[in-house]
């Protein structure tokens, strides 16, 4: 046992065996370095960067759209637009990619590669535009260090254009213009009374004669109306519209005043990307001078 405070001698064979763990660490370390330099490039050679792994990036290769499960141009407003994407990545999963849909109206509704756009009532139309999307792919670069940086890759594509109508409120407000803020007025020509009519339609020709000998005969004082009706064809390219109408008007010829009560029937046809007015007729109702329909004991509206 050695004295306090002294250190006791090591053991020549424990010596030897620490002495030749180290020898064995040194060893190690020699051949690493070894292996290291014989990897490396002989001195003045042109070092070359390893190539990058190949990351071509997503590819968007179809933008579809459908309506009620149609592939089909048009929809009404409060009709969702089916918008599918088809896309490929060999790198990253499709789940993993971001998309991002914008829309010139309305709203995206859902998110990923199938969404809905929607287009709410009140919408003002008719309206035409394409659905966009980008498409980003996030990975990390290995090459910008220990804890690598994300890169994107982007890519657009941009949908076919859809047609957004809605067929009610602009046939009703085309009809009411037409009979109250045209034809009711005796200031506007027979010509400017047609506006929305369509030119492949027989009846306008037939309504600009009729508004013509009308405008020869009378003076239209009043005019009023409201659409209570509008009947589409199952291929929404036709309606008939009908619109209890009534007019106060003054016979040029003689002074007296006229009086109308009837129902006006419309019809009108669809021509991308809007609605127009295709014929105008009345139905028989009541006509005749005011004072004589009093005596009959009509009831005059203002």
């Amino acid at each position: 046992m050695s004295a306090p405070g002294s250190f006791a001698p090591i053991p020549l064979s424990r010596r030897h065996a620490i002495a030749g763990a180290f020898l064995a660490v040194a060893i190690g370390w020699l051949l690493v370095v070894a292996s290291v330099q014989a990897q490396l490039p002989p001195a003045g050679a042109a070092l070359v960067s390893r190539p990058r792994p190949d990351n071509p990036g997503p590819v968007i290769q179809a933008l579809n759209v459908s309506v009620d499960g149609r592939e089909i141009d048009r929809a009404e407003v409060e009709h969702d637009i089916i918008l599918t994407a088809t896309v490929q990545d060999s790198k990253t999963a499709v789940s993993r990619l971001v998309f991002n849909w914008s829309v010139p109206v309305g709203e995206i509704r859902g998110e990923g590669p199938r969404v809905a756009w929607h287009v709410p009532k009140g919408t003002p139309t008719p309206v035409s535009g394409a659905a966009m999307l980008e498409l980003v792919e996030q990975y990390p670069d290995f090459e910008s260090g220990f804890l690598p940086a994300m890169k994107e890759h982007r890519s657009s594509a941009e949908g076919p254009t859809m047609y957004v109508n809605d067929s009610v409120a602009e046939i009703t407000k085309m009809s009411i213009r037409f009979l109250v803020e045209l034809f009711g007025d005796s200031s506007v020509s027979p010509e400017a009374c047609l506006v929305d009519f369509s030119d492949t339609c027989k009846g306008k020709e037939e309504e600009l004669n009729d508004i013509r000998q009308t405008r020869i005969e009378q003076v239209v004082r009043k005019a009023e109306a409201h659409v209570s009706k509008i009947e589409f064809r199952s291929s929404m390219n036709w309606a008939e519209i009908a619109a209890p109408c009534w007019f106060h008007e003054t016979d040029k010829a003689n002074g007296r005043f006229h009086y109308s009560d009837s129902t006006c029937r419309l019809t009108a046809v669809y021509d991308r990307p809007r609605w127009y007015l295709c014929d105008s007729h009345i139905d028989p109702g009541i006509h005749g001078y005011e004072d004589d329909l009093r005596a009959q004991g009509v009831v005059i509206k203002p």
